[in-house]
């Protein structure tokens, strides 16, 4: 508990003497401090939103491309070499994003088989952000049994 004398003058009026507190002016300190530390704390957290945001899109992209590729594998009579280059949509594979993924095969020089007895494709798919029409990164690119043209 603090104490507090209290002083009556001739003149009636009360004195607190002894007062514990804070002057208005260390407020508005404390304030401006409290301030700018927070800005600063704020302004670490702007640039990591945007990394998390660059890294799910990432993860997306090569998700949707590793789903093409899985396709095609499980359907080799889409892998041929007259398949120059396919593009197909992301919403068609059930992803949310609106994400382009373009399919370019190739034929595979094998050179444990000269002979060329295994009809093998070079694959690659590299994705296309939709909205804003740039390449993201997450591409894949395999070799893969296809049919032979």
């Amino acid at each position: 508990m603090v104490g507090i004398t209290i002083n009556i003058r001739s003149n009636k009026k009360l004195y607190l003497t002894n007062q514990k507190g804070f002057t208005l002016l260390e407020v508005l300190a404390s304030l401006v401090l409290l301030g700018i530390l927070s800005t600063s704390i704020v302004a670490i957290f702007i640039p990591a939103a945007n990394w998390v945001q660059q890294a799910r899109q990432q993860t997306t992209a090569t998700n949707f491309a590793a789903t093409v590729l899985e396709n095609l594998r499980a359907d080799p009579t889409q892998v041929k070499e007259e398949n120059d280059e396919q593009t197909v949509n992301s919403q068609d594979y059930g992803f949310d994003e609106e994400m382009t993924a373009t399919i370019n095969i190739g034929k595979y020089d094998d050179p444990l088989d000269p002979d060329d007895n295994l009809p093998l494709f070079t694959v690659s798919v590299t994705v296309t952000d939709d909205k804003e029409s740039e390449l993201l990164p997450g591409g894949l690119c395999t070799v893969m049994r296809g049919e032979d043209s």
